[in-house]
C-alpha cells in the first residue's frame, strides 16, 4: 500500500484551500494511506470525510532538526519520514534544507512548491493543486475551479441542530464573525449595527462566531445585541455544521470566512489589501467580496445592501464589489 504525506502548515484558510488537492489525491490513490501534518485541528476536517487517514500537528512531525543544514537526524525522525513513498510539501525551503533532510531520511519522492501563489490570476485553491502535476494527476488547466467542501459527521450535524434549536427564535439566521482587531478587521460598531439590523430589519437572529481573537469583544457584542446566539470556536467540524444551518454569513478576510463558504452558507467577506482573485472564499454557494483599499473604508450601508442581495441569491456565484 502506497503511503503519502502532505505537509501543509499555516492558518485555517491556508489549509482549507488545500482540501480540494487532498480530495484529488484520494481519488487518484483510493487505497493509499494518506497522512497530513500542519494545522491539526483544521486538517482533521480532511480526516473526517475520508480524504486523509491521519492528521497531526506540524511541529511534532517536522522537528527542529529538519531545519538544520547537514543535520544529524534522530532515529525517530528517520523512521517517520522513511515510511512514506511520496512527500508533498508546501514550504519555503531556502537552500532545499528540509527537502534534503527528508530525502536523507529515506523518503521516496519529495515534491515541493512554495506555500502561496506568486503573482496574480490564480486562486489559492487552484494553485495548491499544482503540486500534483509531477504525479500525472489531471493538471489544473484541465480542471474546473476547485471548490473546498467541508462535510461533517452525523454527530456534528445533530449537535448543531440541537444547539441552534435551543436558542433560535426568528429566522433568518445570520452568522457574523466579528474580527475587530488587526489589519484585516472591521470596526466593532459596524458589526453591532449589522447585528441590530438583522434583528430589526430582517427580523432574524444574529449568530456571533467567537474565536480566541474575538473573546475580548464578546461582552460588548452580547450587551449590544442580547438576542444574538453566541457560538464559540472550539471544534471546527461543529462550527462548520452550525454555519451550514445559517442563511447567510458575514466576516472579514479570515479562515472562518473560508470555512463558512466551504460549509455551503452564502458568504459575504470584507477585503482590504488582499487580492480576492487569489483569496476569495469558495464554496457551493454565492460568495460576495466587498473590496476596498482598507477594510475600514467599507460602510455599513454597502454591507447591508450586499447582505440583502446575498440573502435573495440562489445561484453559485462569486461577485467582487469594489467599494
Amino acid at each position: 500500500m502506497k503511503r503519502i504525506l502532505s505537509i501543509r502548515q499555516g492558518a485555517i484558510g491556508d489549509v482549507i484551500v488545500t482540501m480540494p488537492t487532498i480530495a484529488l489525491l484520494r481519488d487518484a490513490y483510493p487505497d493509499a494511506y494518506i497522512e497530513v501534518i500542519g494545522n491539526e485541528q483544521t486538517l482533521k476536517l480532511a480526516v473526517g470525510v475520508g480524504y486523509a487517514d491521519k492528521a497531526r500537528a506540524g511541529e511534532r512531525a517536522l522537528t527542529t532538526e529538519m531545519y538544520k543544514p547537514n543535520a544529524r537526524l534522530s532515529d525517530e525522525t528517520v523512521r517517520y519520514f522513511s515510511g512514506f513513498d511520496i512527500v508533498l510539501a508546501y514550504m519555503k525551503d531556502k537552500g532545499d534544507v528540509i527537502e534534503d533532510n527528508i530525502t536523507k531520511c529515506g523518503a521516496g519522492r519529495v515534491i515541493k512548491i512554495p506555500p502561496f501563489p506568486k503573482g496574480e490570476g490564480i486562486h489559492a485553491a487552484d494553485y495548491s493543486a499544482t503540486i500534483l502535476n509531477p504525479l500525472g494527476i489531471a493538471p489544473i488547466s484541465l480542471l474546473p475551479p476547485l471548490i473546498p467542501r467541508v462535510n461533517t459527521t452525523p454527530e456534528d450535524r445533530a449537535f448543531a441542530t440541537e444547539y441552534l434549536e435551543r436558542q433560535r427564535n426568528r429566522e433568518p439566521l445570520v452568522a457574523l464573525h466579528p474580527r475587530t482587531w488587526g489589519e484585516k478587521a472591521w470596526p466593532m460598531e459596524g458589526f453591532i449595527e449589522i447585528a441590530q439590523w438583522v434583528r430589526d430589519g430582517l427580523k432574524g437572529t444574529p449568530v456571533w462566531i467567537i474565536g480566541p481573537v474575538e473573546e475580548e469583544s464578546e461582552p460588548s457584542l452580547t450587551e449590544a445585541v442580547p438576542e444574538a446566539i453566541t457560538v464559540r470556536v472550539e471544534s471546527l467540524r461543529r462550527l462548520a455544521s452550525i454555519l451550514a444551518l445559517c442563511d447567510i454569513y458575514l466576516g472579514c478576510d479570515t479562515g472562518i470566512s473560508h470555512l463558512a463558504a466551504a460549509s455551503g452558507v452564502p458568504t459575504a467577506a470584507l477585503f482590504g489589501a488582499t487580492d480576492p482573485r487569489v483569496w476569495a472564499p469558495r464554496g457551493d454557494c454565492a460568495v460576495f467580496v466587498l473590496k476596498a483599499d482598507t477594510v475600514t473604508a467599507i460602510d455599513t450601508q454597502t454591507v447591508k445592501g450586499a447582505l440583502t442581495e446575498l440573502y435573495k441569491t440562489r445561484n453559485k456565484v462569486v461577485k467582487i464589489i469594489d467599494v
